[in-house]
């Protein structure tokens, strides 16, 4: 009678902890699973990197002009609508005077960050009228699919 009393109580406890690992792996991994995608959501990081440089792929471009670009939040010369340069949200991986180029369907420009753009999301980059036109119509207002690599 002891024995088999014994017996069961051991084989409680080890099935016991057998489901109690079970969920702790379950919840472990679904909280990890959140977390990755809520940093993947809020910080896109560099698709792939090559001798230094940094490639963000699935950005947005837009082009802003005329009185916007009155003092620029990097310091300088106020620019003109034809002038390479381009402004980022202040949550950007990109920093005021990184060189980037910006690439779509085969055409490449190469612009600094010379201002913050509020309206921004992190992977949004607002550029000159001169530097959209180099990549698409001006009438198309927004181009989705940019890569950006960072110099």
């Amino acid at each position: 009678m002891r024995f088999s009393t014994v017996a069961l109580a051991i084989t409680a406890v080890l099935a016991t902890s057998i489901v109690a690992t079970e969920a702790t792996n379950e919840t472990i991994e679904v909280v990890s699973r959140d977390e990755t995608h809520a940093l993947g959501v809020r910080h896109k990081k560099p698709h792939h990197t090559k001798k230094g440089w940094e490639v963000y792929t699935d950005c947005k471009l837009t082009w802003y002009g005329g009185g916007q670009l009155d003092a620029p939040a990097c310091g300088g010369a106020t620019p003109s609508d034809s002038s390479m340069i381009v402004a980022v949200s202040t949550d950007s991986p990109f920093k005021c005077h990184d060189k980037l180029h910006l690439h779509h369907q085969g055409k490449m420009v190469e612009v600094t960050v010379v201002d913050h753009c509020d309206g921004c999301a992190p992977h949004h980059v607002d550029a000159t009228k001169g530097v959209f036109s180099k990549l698409a119509n001006l009438d198309d207002g927004v181009i989705s699919g940019l890569h950006i690599r960072r110099m």
